[in-house]
């Protein structure tokens, strides 16, 4: 079995199946772990949200608009 994520354990203490205190001992020795280097974090690959145009094709005009709309 994996190691449980932060998520993981904040889940499981919002839905009553962790103690607090067991919940906090769980969390302390996770952030512990990570913090020395003894446990790795996976990476999250998130989609972009927007897709954003190639500038090459945009001409002056156009470049200042699309950054207008994405501020």
């Amino acid at each position: 079995m994996s190691k449980p994520t932060l998520r993981d354990l904040a889940k499981a203490y919002s839905k009553g199946i962790l103690q607090k205190e067991n919940y906090r001992e769980a969390r302390a020795t996770l952030i512990n772990g990570i913090l020395s280097g003894d446990d790795t974090l996976q990476v999250n690959e998130y989609p972009a949200l927007v897709e954003l145009p190639d500038e090459e094709s945009l001409d002056v005009t156009e470049r200042k608009s699309v950054k207008k709309k994405l501020l």
